[in-house]
């Protein structure tokens, strides 16, 4: 493992890999790398960069916040000020 601020990203790759309902061969080829780079993204072995995490969501159909274990903000619907 690289680091453990990784655990989050491999996580949500992972995740959203299998919601997507694609194979490591699928999300692979929509991007245009090895089978064994998606499996190493997903265990935390290296991390993809800029470039590949953008068309990962792309491919995934979900942002970059949410592959990277963060979550939107929530509305704060009829609070007090």
């Amino acid at each position: 493992m690289i680091h453990d601020s990784l655990d989050p990203l491999a996580r949500g790759l992972k995740a959203a890999r299998l919601a997507a309902g694609l194979s490591f061969r699928d999300a692979a080829d929509q991007i245009g790398c090895s089978i064994s780079s998606v499996y190493d993204w997903e265990t935390g072995k290296s991390c993809p960069s800029a470039e590949r995490l953008g068309k990962l969501a792309d491919a995934y159909r979900v942002s970059v916040d949410i592959l990277m274990g963060r979550t939107p903000p929530r509305a704060t619907k009829g609070r007090a000020t």
